[in-house]
């Protein structure tokens, strides 16, 4: 199955009509029905797209694992036994492609150097459409300091803290997504938060301030 990752339609809001829900459609999904796993598709993709370019900037990167992952969520679907889950597990799935892609770009550098060529990984870092000349170069500062404050915390002090205030999950969400207790995800929220207000963008970060 080729999965088609189309923008939305002028006017169509993503939302789900009232007498449906996510657990109604994954059901639907699970019993053979591709176009109830479409219409997740088309709920989840924006967040999906954004969760990965968060972390490797490079929108033709993001494009190919955002399809990567929800072809291996098509596959497995009916192994999901609890489908009012469903974001939390197409969130793990998403994180699993993007450590493959990571452990591949990781070879391919360690390859290009072993043969004399550039470690360069050729990532392209595309600024969002529609900005002025000086507020992508305002968009490009803001990463390169989101990227050196990040790079302050532990591995999972940063996945805690991105999964938190940039892919917007709940804590019971995050721990599902990182098999973790919820204490343990509190933990590390509270490390990564601390250590982050000594950041001069900390306020930047999250809209309306860390709440």
């Amino acid at each position: 199955m080729i999965l088609s990752l189309k923008p939305k339609k002028p006017g169509e809001t993503g939302r789900l009509n009232p007498k449906e829900d996510v657990s109604l459609l994954v059901s639907r999904a699970q019993d053979g029905d591709a176009n109830a796993f479409g219409q997740l598709v088309r709920l989840h993709q924006d967040d999906v797209f954004r969760m990965v370019y968060y972390r490797i900037r490079s929108k033709t990167d993001s494009e190919d694992i955002t399809q990567d992952a929800f072809l291996k969520a098509f596959r497995s679907i009916g192994k999901l036994k609890h489908p009012e889950r469903f974001r939390s597990w197409l969130s793990r799935i998403t994180l699993n492609c993007l450590r493959d892609h990571l452990k591949k770009e990781r070879l391919l550098r360690l390859y290009r150097t072993a043969i004399g060529g550039t470690a360069e990984t050729g990532i392209e870092t595309v600024p969002d459409k529609g900005l002025s000349p000086e507020q992508s170069a305002l968009a490009q500062e803001f990463w390169r300091k989101t990227g050196a404050a990040l790079g302050t915390l532990s591995r999972m002090e940063r996945e805690v803290f991105i999964l938190r205030f940039f892919d917007r999950h709940g804590l019971r969400e995050i721990s599902e997504v990182l098999g973790r207790s919820e204490s343990t995800v509190k933990t590390h929220l509270y490390r990564a938060v601390r250590k982050m207000k000594c950041k001069a963008l900390f306020r930047d970060l999250q809209p309306g301030g860390m709440r």
